[in-house]
């Protein structure tokens, strides 16, 4: 799930990227580092294309990548295969049969492509991806 992209957007893309693809982030979160995988993130928030993005470095002012992406309405970048937030459960389910966790995954709630450890991980209301989060969920 390494390759899997979002429109442009793919894990590990430096701020530089991120900034020529998206523009400046309308808001930034404050710099934290988090125990669970000893790197400092800084959320991105991009409310206006429904995107939020973990920006991720070694160090507190290190070079940042994004270290997940998180989607939801009015976001309408697609995954590598196609799929959108508003994309059907059956859909998703197609697209993602050969790579879905099925102890992981919730029907009708969650579908998790890859693990919550690097994948996907679509979110579903009323039968429709309400969100899509890439990268990793867990460590």
């Amino acid at each position: 799930m390494r390759e899997e992209s979002l429109g442009k957007l793919k894990l590990d893309l430096s701020a530089q990227q991120v900034i020529q693809l998206l523009g400046n982030p309308r808001q930034k979160g404050g710099v934290e580092f988090w125990v669970g995988d000893a790197i400092y993130h800084q959320y991105w928030y991009y409310p206006n294309q429904g995107i939020t993005l973990s920006m991720a470095s070694e160090t507190e002012k290190g070079q940042q990548n994004i270290a997940f992406i998180k989607l939801v309405s009015p976001s309408t970048l697609p995954t590598k295969r196609g799929i959108t937030i508003g994309s059907s459960i059956e859909e998703v389910s197609l697209a993602y049969a050969k790579e879905k966790d099925q102890e992981m995954s919730i029907p009708d709630q969650t579908f998790v492509a890859g693990s919550i450890y690097g994948g996907l991980i679509f979110t579903f209301d009323n039968g429709r991806v309400i969100e899509i989060f890439l990268g990793a969920a867990a460590e």
